[in-house]
């Protein structure tokens, strides 16, 4: 989902004989939708900033225990028209990934980027980062595994005896 907006209330810096600014942190700490997480489940993460002008993107990153390098999860793909007089274009990306049990415990981080951010690496620019989140099993998943033990321990008992 993309929401593009744009204001004519900001600071203009010249750069080049045009009018830039560049991209903002996001303005919210983004949080997962639903917040009971299930295994298998889609959630929702959204994020909105100010992209600066030129107009940038907004990227979403998982980054899981363990695994040093993130994976990059989206990047927005429609850009706001340039509008004469205006520098600043607040927009808003959404994910909808499916999460796994190996999600439990990740950290989902929204960055925004623009061309005068060319000179900083990809996970350094302007973020935002959700608090941990936690992927509970499904109930049905461990009662199938509990029936699956139990089953087989009876077929060993029956063996013994």
């Amino acid at each position: 989902m993309l929401n593009i907006t744009g204001t004519l209330n900001c600071n203009i810096f010249r750069f080049r004989r045009h009018h830039t600014a560049p991209a903002e942190q996001p303005y919210d700490i983004p949080v997962p939708n639903p917040s009971n997480i299930e295994e298998s489940m889609e959630i929702t993460l959204s994020c909105t900033a100010n992209v600066g002008k030129p107009p940038g993107l907004i990227r979403w990153w998982r980054f899981r225990d363990g695994i040093t390098a993130p994976v990059l999860m989206g990047t927005s793909s429609e850009t706001p028209q340039v509008q004469a007089g205006v520098c600043a274009y607040n927009v808003t990306f959404s994910i909808q990934p499916v999460v796994t049990k190996d999600d439990d415990q990740s950290v989902w981080r929204c960055s925004v980027e623009n061309d005068l951010l060319f000179t900083v690496s990809d996970i350094n620019r302007p973020y935002l980062e959700t608090q941990r989140i936690n992927v509970y099993c499904k109930l049905i998943l461990i009662y199938q595994i509990i029936k699956c033990l139990f089953t087989s321990m009876i077929t060993f008992l029956r063996y013994l005896y």
